[in-house]
């Protein structure tokens, strides 16, 4: 997980309700996610929701930013445990924030989010 305050944080602030899936295994997408409030299942998903839970974290913290880092897609489902709020900041914002970090700091990222 980042420490969320040295990463910008622009972007749509929505609230979902407990069992809402948050993030899908094998799914990409053009943003990504910081939990600023709520408890967060991750794990596998299946019919009758998480059938597997691997861990749990709780806001705030960012949700996809391994992903985000390596450039892949989710490995995990991420399933709200408790009403969450969630910001979305843009890829390309991310990958920026991340691009103004010393190269030292990025090669350390890098292999932390690798691990």
């Amino acid at each position: 997980m980042l420490r969320s305050g040295f990463i910008e944080q622009a972007g749509e602030v929505r609230t979902f309700a407990p069992g809402s899936v948050l993030l899908k295994r094998g799914t990409t997408s053009d943003s990504v996610m910081h939990v600023e409030s709520g408890r967060v299942a991750m794990g596998v998903t299946g019919a009758d929701g998480l059938t597997h839970q691997l861990g749990e974290v709780e806001g705030p913290f960012w949700l996809d930013a391994t992903d985000a880092v390596l450039a892949q897609p989710s490995v995990v489902d991420a399933v709200a445990e408790s009403e969450v709020r969630l910001r979305r900041t843009p890829l390309s914002k991310f990958r920026q924030s991340l691009t103004d970090l010393p190269p030292m700091v990025q090669m350390v990222l890098h292999d932390v989010a690798g691990v």
